[in-house]
């Protein structure tokens, strides 16, 4: 999305091609995952937003979920794992990178790195956290632990709240440190 007169506009042709892609990959990636998924195991939480598959089992199936996680093919699913620590998983399309997808938004737009602020709480945000891809980086307190080491050797900024107030907290620091004018 690109702002335009104070409203969303889609970056077009690149939405449109993935939203493309998605609807063909998924019938045979991502939904017989997630029936397969969600028929061996028992969520104790389950988010699937179209392009992405989050899954924490039930804590009694965290050892078999694991072997059955670590046993799968993924690239030949077509899908890749983002994140799996015990019994939490993350799961994407693998054209849907973080990475890839924030390359085509900079060769579209024309914009540097360095004017591009990313900020992410899981270690799949790690995918776009990238000196090439962005010179600016956040995250809230919550995030995972890696992703804190890494903003934090990047000289990025970590908030002292979570969720978005966190998020929001490192920008504004991020700002005040880089010299932005801020309204």
């Amino acid at each position: 999305w690109e702002p335009r007169n104070g409203e969303p506009a889609r970056v077009e042709p690149y939405t449109s091609v993935m939203e493309e892609r998605l609807a063909k990959s998924n019938p045979t990636g991502l939904l017989p995952f997630l029936r397969e998924l969600s028929s061996r195991f028992t969520p104790a939480s389950m988010g699937f937003y179209g392009h992405w598959l989050t899954m924490t089992c039930s804590p009694a199936e965290t050892e078999s979920f694991s072997a059955f996680i670590k046993a799968v093919d993924w690239p030949a699913r077509g899908l890749k794992l983002y994140g799996h620590e015990g019994a939490r998983l993350s799961v994407t399309p693998e054209f849907l990178g973080k990475r890839n997808n924030l390359a085509e938004v900079l060769r579209l737009t024309g914009l540097t790195p360095g004017q591009v602020v990313v900020a992410g709480d899981e270690r799949a945000d790690l995918d776009m956290m990238r000196l090439s891809l962005s010179g600016n980086w956040l995250c809230p307190v919550n995030a995972h632990d890696d992703v804190k080491a890494h903003v934090k050797a990047g000289a990025g900024e970590v908030g002292t709240k979570g969720f978005s107030d966190g998020v929001m907290e490192a920008f504004e620091a991020l700002a005040k440190r880089r010299g932005w004018n801020m309204p």
